[in-house]
C-alpha cells in the first residue's frame, strides 16, 4: 500500500485596511439666512481641504420639490472641474449628502468652489462668516456669509501590498510528485 503525501504552504502578506471617511472643512453654525440657488448666476461657497482625497460632501439644503439640483466641485487656481452630478433635493430642510463615485484627489492648501445650480426653488442655509477658509458665493464672493457645508475626505495611504503566496511543495518519496 502506498501513501501519497503532498504539502502545500503560502505565505501571506496582510492588506491594510481602508481608511475611513473623516470631516474635513465645515460651517455650520450661525444662521442668517436662506437664498434660492436659482437666483444667482453663481451660487457656492469656497474650501481649502486638508485631506488628499475628497469622498463626499453635505449640504444644508431644502425646499426642492424633489426636483434636481446640479453639484459641482470646481478648482479655483485653473477652473477645472474635478467632480460633478445631480442630485434629488425634497422639501425639507436637511442635510443632503453628495457622496463621490471613488473620492477625488484634491490639493491640500489649494481653494476649491463647490458650485449649485438648479431651476426648482430649492434653497441653501447660509450663516455668518464663520469659516475662515473660503467665502459664499451668491454671483460674486461675499465677504460676511458662508454657506452651510461639510467636506469630508481620507488621508493619503501608503499602497496597498498586493497579497502573495510562496508555494512550496514536499512529497513522500516515489509519490510521483515534483
Amino acid at each position: 500500500m502506498s501513501c501519497n503525501l503532498v504539502a502545500i504552504s503560502l505565505i501571506l502578506t496582510p492588506i491594510e485596511p481602508a481608511l475611513a471617511s473623516q470631516l474635513d472643512q465645515s460651517n455650520d453654525t450661525d444662521p442668517t439666512a436662506q437664498v434660492y440657488i436659482k437666483n444667482y448666476s453663481l451660487c457656492g461657497q469656497t474650501f481649502v481641504p486638508t485631506l488628499p482625497q475628497l469622498d463626499m460632501v453635505s449640504l444644508y439644503l431644502g425646499n426642492g420639490g424633489d426636483q434636481n439640483v446640479t453639484f459641482r466641485i470646481i478648482r479655483v487656481a485653473d477652473g477645472s472641474l474635478v467632480t460633478g452630478f445631480s442630485k434629488v433635493i425634497a422639501d425639507v430642510w436637511d442635510w443632503y449628502f453628495f457622496q463621490i463615485s471613488g473620492s477625488v484627489a484634491v490639493n491640500p492648501g489649494e481653494t476649491y468652489r463647490i458650485v449649485l445650480s438648479t431651476g426648482s426653488n430649492a434653497m441653501w442655509q447660509l450663516g455668518s462668516n464663520q469659516y475662515a477658509n473660503g467665502k459664499a458665493i451668491l454671483g460674486i464672493e461675499v465677504d460676511d456669509r458662508d454657506a452651510y457645508f461639510r467636506t469630508y475626505g481620507t488621508p493619503a495611504s501608503s499602497p496597498t501590498p498586493t497579497p502573495s503566496a510562496s508555494p512550496t511543495t514536499s512529497a513522500s518519496p516515489g509519490s510521483g510528485v515534483v
